[in-house]
């Protein structure tokens, strides 16, 4: 007997932003892939290395999305 595999259900953005705030990790991994190449644009303005400045964005946005002020 063979598993299959389901995709991962593709909800709006508010219903993810929602699902987010409250905990789902899959829909914060969502919305960071969402967000992942301004991310890196951003991370390429700041003075500090390219890891270390995309990582502090990615915190940065994960806080303030768990903060529920976006």
């Amino acid at each position: 007997m063979s598993r299959t595999h389901t995709q991962p259900k593709k909800y709006p953005f508010g219903k993810l932003l929602k699902l987010a705030e409250m905990g789902d990790q899959h829909a914060m991994e969502q919305i960071l892939k969402i967000f992942e190449s301004d991310m890196e644009q951003l991370a390429s303005f700041i003075r500090m290395p390219r890891e270390e400045s995309l990582q502090q964005i990615k915190v940065d946005f994960i806080e303030e999305i768990m903060s529920g002020k976006v």
